[in-house]
């Protein structure tokens, strides 16, 4: 049995690497979880592949915080991600070992340690192109910047202006966008085209991606994944809209995202390559996606050309509803959940290789780390944090871990009950009779209510 004399230097002592990586949502936390170089948080930024719901408060048609969307997420909420669970940034911070998902920026039950180990600002229909965005009156990336730099004085008013330098320059940083400037922006809509012919308009698309990134790395960002297009032509909106009667991949829209990424990706070296200790790092998503449609029942697809809600073939946001007369019953099969985002499975399994591929990218930036426990942390959790906090820890999954318990030790620290009778030996128990060296996260039974 652990015991605790003196709660704040004991958390301190034992959550070295924890004390900025708190995961509010959980215990499973990836395969990563015991890594001593795990970002402390993860800032998301581009389209509707990585927002989680900032689109809900924004005046737009381009939402999805209703049903069936969410459907297989936790308690089955629509919580404004454009698939049936979880998104591609949900899936990398449990990987990195930071949470288990990614809130909005712009939601409105944000706690402090919700801050401090990451958020998105991403906004479904944005692009590189400030068109993109304004077409659909949603957060252009610029805006995106603004509410980083915005979120950045949050976290220093949080944890104080050291710790808040060290969390930007060692975060992961993660942008997902483009592939709207192409297939709504170029493609649909006649405005860019009068301007640029394809060629020309994705160099003035890359330029504006890498403007982007050297504002964020002017602003301390110095982790970047940038992903790229994925195949375009083969979404089964496109398949519907240019791929003819068959409705087969189109190879224009796929062309022009292999382009692009081959822009891209060049550009993303000279960078790295130019800002020093970079680490840009661009991310193919085109190919292994590509070989999931294509080979489906390589991946325990079913279905691939349809998306799961209604038709599948041109449904989206708005189209995709409670009203809709046909919703798959078992969305795993698919890999498309919409016309136009992956299911939960089909990112999972595609997260996974790319994590696989790229796993030595996500070490420390040389030089950048800290000693971040040197620093006295403001008590910045109240009562109900640490009441939600000791909640979840006391789920089946989690009530024995290791790294539930850290987690208390730390809340309990760090609260406004800090100084109080509280100790984190009152909530330890024994698992049963027969192993009473094995201690469980439970209320404590002979005191009263926090």
């Amino acid at each position: 049995m652990m015991v605790i004399s003196n709660k704040r230097a004991a958390a301190f002592s034992l959550l070295a690497f924890v004390v900025f990586l708190h995961p509010l949502h959980g215990c499973a936390i990836g395969a990563n979880q015991t890594s001593p170089r795990r970002p402390p948080a993860i800032i998301v930024f581009g389209d509707s592949i990585v927002d989680p719901g900032n689109n809900n408060v924004i005046l737009t048609t381009i939402k999805c915080n209703f049903p069936p969307y969410g459907k297989d997420f936790v308690g089955h909420k629509a919580t404004g991600r454009f698939s049936n669970g979880k998104i591609p940034s949900d899936i990398i911070a449990s990987q990195l070992g930071i949470k288990e998902y990614v809130p909005a920026y712009l939601g409105t039950e944000l706690s402090a340690y919700d801050l401090i180990t990451g958020v998105s600002f991403a906004s479904g229909g944005c692009g590189f192109d400030p068109l993109t965005s304004q077409l659909v009156s949603v957060l252009s990336m610029d805006d995106q910047l603004d509410l980083f730099i915005e979120y950045k004085e949050k976290v220093k008013a949080i944890v104080g202006e050291k710790k808040a330098a060290y969390i930007t320059n060692n975060s992961e940083y993660l942008v997902v966008t483009g592939t709207d400037d192409l297939a709504n922006t170029y493609f649909t809509t006649p405005f860019r085209r009068l301007e640029y012919d394809l060629p020309s308009y994705i160099n003035f698309t890359v330029q504006s991606a890498s403007t982007f990134i050297q504002k964020l790395y002017h602003l301390g960002a110095r982790k970047i994944r940038v992903v790229g297009a994925p195949p375009i032509g083969c979404l089964p909106s496109q398949r519907t809209l240019a791929g003819g009667i068959e409705r087969i991949c189109d190879p224009t829209y796929n062309q022009a995202a292999t382009f692009l990424n081959s822009q891209l990706s060049k550009e993303m070296q000279k960078l790295n390559s130019t800002l020093p200790k970079s680490k840009i790092l661009y991310i193919d998503m085109y190919t292994p996606l590509l070989d999931i449609i294509l080979h489906p029942s390589n991946y325990g697809f079913e279905e691939s050309k349809r998306g799961c809600c209604g038709t599948g073939t041109l449904e989206v946001t708005l189209t995709c509803n409670s009203l809709t007369t046909f919703i798959c019953e078992d969305a795993s099969k698919y890999v498309f959940w919409d016309s136009y985002h992956p299911t939960e499975r089909a990112y999972e399994i595609l997260m996974t290789k790319l994590a696989q591929r790229y796993e030595q990218e996500t070490e420390e930036v040389e030089g950048d780390e800290e000693e971040p426990l040197d620093l006295e942390l403001k008590p910045v959790a109240s009562n109900q944090d640490v009441r939600r906090m000791i909640n979840y820890s006391m789920q089946p999954e989690c009530a024995t871990s290791p790294l539930a318990l850290h987690h208390l030790i730390l809340w309990l620290d760090i609260s406004d009950v800090a100084h109080s009778d509280w100790s984190p030996n009152d909530f330890l128990h024994p698992v049963s009779a027969q192993n009473s060296s094995s201690r469980r996260i439970e209320w404590p039974r002979n005191k009263g209510v926090m």
